[in-house]
């Protein structure tokens, strides 16, 4: 039962108001002290009970009575002084140099018999008890205590508040913390204890989001260079929504601030019903947040497939760094794939697990391993639809490299666990992937000569090859039907490309093979003219004719060289009269960069004799090619007065590439590489490339490559992205691709309406098939705990839709902040074909 506060005695009406320090004689009558429940000791080494060397109020203190209203009441046993009006007591730890502040509107010191000094400064010694009553707030800078009554029993070294708040703030993450019961009982300077209560982040008296518990201990740890830290022990916990519990939690131990909750998101697909949750794995251990090492765990449930889990990790410690991500789920739904296909599961385990880790081992040395395994060929496509169009290949590899100013090395071994490619660029390109088995790889970068006059490249390496052929049957990969087999491989779904390679002369021997590429320029200035005359020679070895693939060649060697000359030049012009408000331009620079390549190159053996391991060694281009180009640039200044800084406003490159009619044409679509053009689709076309910075709220781009000899444009893409202030930005792009006779416009904006509400969506149209692609809205309101996020998007090509409803505590965020492991993160964030949030791309 909670005491029953005093009576706090006043002095009559008609009695003159104390004039001098002494304080009046009067009664008083001390309340009766509450029954004491035991305190559970936890057993955990992490949280020691409170002990001696950390009073409530330090033994060698001060205790100072600030009011202007005092009365004494003496007695043989015990003093008490009456105060009013307006209390503040201060304690100062005359050793530590802590200060504890207690303010109310009313108090009694119950005090031990014998004078008061008149200053009414006293020792712990003193003072048996201190009873506070009326909004009373207690302070010692790191936490504050709130209620409308305290006794501290300075005896016993005990303190309760009744009806109490528990504030203090989290430097670490920038968060307050409350936490709020009937009684709060402080059991030593740094640890508190309670019953039924409720901790949240806010200080409404009702919060959205909030944490019960049945019993809880608060210790308060100081460290060394570093925040204190809380740490809880709560027992009978649930989280809870308004007063609702929603998620009930077993035994917690750890960081107060760190709660294990980090995401839920309740949705549905194609009508049927998921939950997906994140867990902080540290927290629910009880460990400290750590600033190397992130852990989630993923509980997801699909009510028409099967419960799933999965692990992300994310570490980074400055010499390793890395992640990992499993994903498991026993399913009994049906996938809905990017063909349009539908394959139902039968129960089956399915899952994938992803792992890379970077050793730096030393400044030049570092060592990278990768693993990846799936368990069948449509996983990937069903749950994780964004990695199978732009994740690296699935692969599994240990790479070791020296890398210095000059030179790299590299040694590495590359292989499959899966008889299956996930990656959908690769599975429509080449249909297999390549081992390496391994690969000793050696390159130096500009070595000079002569005082600069000859500059020499190399590149070597030496590799044990073979093809992993996709064995699946088309319709297991979810070409189905032969009308999508056919657009996607022209084959029929019963058909499989390892089937289909094999009838190709392709073969999955291991093929041994020596490259070496060595280049020599030569570069020379006359004025402004910039030429550099270069030589290219190539030896490519191997111990294999490939007879199958072509009969008629039986050279195991291929020689390959190439001779040509680069020229360019640059001229400027500034005009310091240009000036314009509305496009924002002060003064006027214009570059103008002409430039032109030829070249010409020779094979022994012509590529499409050989089967194309790596196309930067076996795809080569051969025959004449000349580039003309010129480059425009017109930069101003932008930013104001001791803020100027140089912008390009506009840049306009173009340029005309033609091939001699003895040059492969590989690809519908022209592209040149300057720095290797023999690695380019060669062709008679022009390109244009435009980037116009209209004003800092405008950005304009554009490309368009014409294609002479279809006389043509093969392909053109078109966007513009726009800030129009207040918290509103869009963007739209359009993109023609000739070859496939396809359109598609992507668009999308977002308005940050208020700090509380945001509002994205985007869609893709095809406006071949005047039909959207894919449409996506997305609804944000955060709140002081927590944000909620709510989205629903719908993708035409699956003929699926997405509900998601997603739930983020405040503060629950951790590491991520290594660039290695961007394909890991996303996995994470997309589960089930479901993203947690649609930003604008």
């Amino acid at each position: 039962p909670e005491p029953t506060p005093p009576p706090v005695a006043t002095a009559p009406d008609d009695a003159p108001p104390p004039v001098s320090p002494e304080p009046t004689q009067r009664r008083a009558v001390r309340p009766p002290p509450e029954p004491r429940a035991p305190v559970a000791r936890p057993q955990d080494p992490a949280l020691p009970p409170a002990t001696r060397t950390a009073p409530v109020l330090a033994r060698d203190g001060v205790i100072t009575v600030f009011a202007p209203d005092r009365t004494l009441v003496s007695g043989e046993e015990e003093n008490a002084l009456i105060v009013e009006g307006g209390v503040v007591l201060q304690h100062i730890d005359r050793v530590g140099g802590r200060t504890v502040q207690l303010s109310a509107e009313r108090a009694v010191v119950f005090l031990s018999p014998g004078p008061i000094a008149e200053t009414l400064r006293m020792g712990p010694d003193d003072v048996r008890g201190v009873y506070l009553e009326g909004n009373v707030v207690a302070t010692d800078g790191g936490y504050t205590l709130r209620g409308p009554r305290v006794f501290y029993d300075v005896a016993t070294d005990r303190a309760i508040v009744l009806d109490a708040v528990f504030w203090t703030y989290n430097e670490t993450r920038g968060m307050p913390l409350y936490v709020r019961a009937g009684a709060i009982r402080q059991e030593a300077q740094n640890q508190w204890s309670a019953r039924r209560v409720v901790v949240s982040n806010t200080s409404f008296a009702e919060p959205h989001l909030s944490l019960g518990a049945e019993t809880i201990t608060i210790e308060r740890s100081e460290r060394i260079n570093a925040p204190d830290r809380l740490i809880v022990d709560a027992r009978g916990g649930a989280f809870r929504l308004g007063d609702t519990p929603v998620l009930p939690l077993p035994r917690y131990r750890g960081d107060l601030i760190n709660t294990p909750l980090r995401s839920v998101t309740v949705g549905s697909r194609s009508g049927r019903p998921l939950v997906r949750t994140t867990w902080d794995m540290l927290a629910l251990a009880g460990e400290e947040p750590s600033d190397t090492l992130q852990a989630d765990l993923l509980l997801d449930g699909y009510f028409s497939r099967g419960p799933a889990v999965g692990a992300d990790l994310e570490w980074d410690n400055n010499e390793v760094e890395g992640g990992a991500f499993g994903y498991i789920i026993h399913d009994d739904g049906t996938d809905r794939l990017s063909s349009g296909a539908r394959i139902d599961q039968d129960n089956e385990v399915r899952g994938m697990i992803l792992f890379e880790n970077r050793w730096r081992i030393n400044e030049e040395w570092s060592l990278f391993l990768e693993a990846a395994y799936l368990s069948d060929e449509t996983f990937v496509d069903a749950f994780f639809p964004s990695l199978a169009v732009t994740r690296r290949e699935f692969a599994s590899s240990l790479y070791l490299r020296r890398l210095d100013e000059r030179s790299v090395f590299s040694l590495e071994a590359r292989g499959n666990f899966n008889d299956f490619t996930a990656n959908q660029y690769l599975l429509q390109s080449q249909g297999f992937n390549v081992e390496r088995l391994p690969e000793v790889r050696y390159s130096r970068v500009a070595d000079s000569f002569m005082d600069g006059a000859l500059t020499y490249t190399s590149e070597t390496s030496l590799s044990r090859l073979n093809m992993r052929f996709t064995r699946p049957r088309l319709s297991e990969l979810g070409f189905d039907t032969s009308a999508r087999s056919r657009a996607g491989f022209g084959l029929e779904p019963g058909d499989s490309l390892a089937d289909q390679l094999r009838m190709q002369g392709f073969s999955q021997s291991p093929v041994a093979r020596f490259d070496s590429r060595h280049e020599i320029t030569a570069p020379l200035e006359f004025g402004a003219l910039r030429v550099t005359p270069f030589a290219v020679g190539r030896v490519t070895a191997y111990d294999d004719n490939f007879s199958d693939f072509a009969p008629d060649e039986n050279d195991k060697h291929r020689l390959f060289g190439a001779l040509g000359v680069r020229l360019w030049t640059s001229f400027q012009r500034i005009d310091d009269g240009v000036s314009s408000s509305v496009l924002d331009l002060h003064r006027m620079r214009h570059i103008i960069e002409p430039s032109f390549t030829i070249w010409h190159g020779e094979s022994s053996r012509s590529s499409d004799t050989y089967p194309v391991y790596d196309t930067r060694v076996e795809d080569l281009a051969t025959g004449t090619a000349f580039r003309a180009g010129v480059s425009n640039t017109w930069q101003t200044m932008r930013g104001g007065p001791g803020q100027w800084r140089s912008v390009d406003w506009l840049t306009i490159r173009t340029d005309y590439i033609w091939s001699s009619n003895d040059a492969d044409r590989r690809s519908p679509v022209g592209r040149w590489f300057e720095s290797r053009p023999e690695l380019s689709n060669l062709g008679e076309y022009a390109t244009a490339d435009v980037i116009w910075q209209t004003t800092d709220s405008i950005a304009l781009s554009s490309n368009v490559i014409y294609d002479f000899e279809e006389d043509d444009v093969a392909r053109v893409s078109a966007g513009v992205l726009l800030d129009h202030g207040h918290g509103v930005a869009s963007y739209a792009e359009v993109i023609h691709l000739e070859p496939r006779d396809s359109t598609v416009i992507d668009f999308g904006a977002r308005w940050d309406a208020s700090r509380r509400y945001s509002f994205a969506a985007n869609a893709v149209y095809d406006a071949d098939r005047d039909d959207f692609q894919t449409m996506a809205f997305d609804i944000e309101r955060r709140f002081p705990q927590w944000s909620l996020d709510v989205s629903i998007s719908r993708d035409r090509i699956r003929d699926d839709t997405v509900l998601a409803v997603r739930v983020r505590p405040a503060g629950a965020s951790g590491l991520r902040g290594s660039g290695l492991v961007p394909g890991l993160r996303a996995a994470s964030e997309e589960r089930g074909g479901v993203r947690s949030a649609w930003p604008i791309n």
